[in-house]
């Protein structure tokens, strides 16, 4: 579980941001909007990310490499047709030179004990290009209509294989 706001493993940390990270987090975001060929005012941008920093609904967790920031995932709180309350995880991006893993699983296992202390019954990732999904179903993902959830329970769980 992640204690407080940070969680190690190994040499990498995950860790909650905050109004602070807001730079942070726009600078990485903006990254992820060109890898997806959208483009987005840098002023936009910023004010998104501070925007959402602010808010109790959203949630943002920076993967650290020693001192560096190397990724980052969003994710906000969402209410499904039957009041069924999840967590809705986007904005997945880590910089290219750290995508392994570990790295990455560490980020989405931070989304689900987010949503696991919030009493919340899933987490549901906005649906990837066709190259990704096979990364999804491998982390005990499964296809809900166009989003991949995987379901949160009280037990503690290997979220990511």
């Amino acid at each position: 579980m992640i204690s407080g706001l940070d969680r190690f493993t190994g040499r990498s940390r995950v860790r909650k941001a905050g109004p602070g990270d807001w730079r942070t987090v726009a600078g990485l975001y903006s990254a992820l909007r060109e890898v997806e060929n959208e483009t987005m005012n840098a002023d936009a941008i910023g004010r998104y990310c501070l925007k959402i920093l602010s808010s109790a609904n959203h949630v943002v967790f920076l993967l650290m490499q020693e001192d560096t920031v190397v990724g980052q995932v969003m994710a906000t709180e969402a209410v499904g047709d039957i009041d069924e309350r999840f967590l809705s995880v986007y904005g997945l991006y880590v910089v290219p030179d750290y995508r392994r893993k570990a790295g990455v699983n560490d980020l989405l296992r931070a989304c689900a004990e987010e949503a696991r202390s919030r009493n919340l019954t899933s987490c549901e990732f906005i649906l990837a290009p066709d190259n990704e999904t096979l990364f999804y179903e491998r982390i005990g993902c499964k296809l809900a209509g166009k989003v991949y959830r995987y379901e949160v329970t009280n037990e503690q769980q290997d979220v990511c294989g």
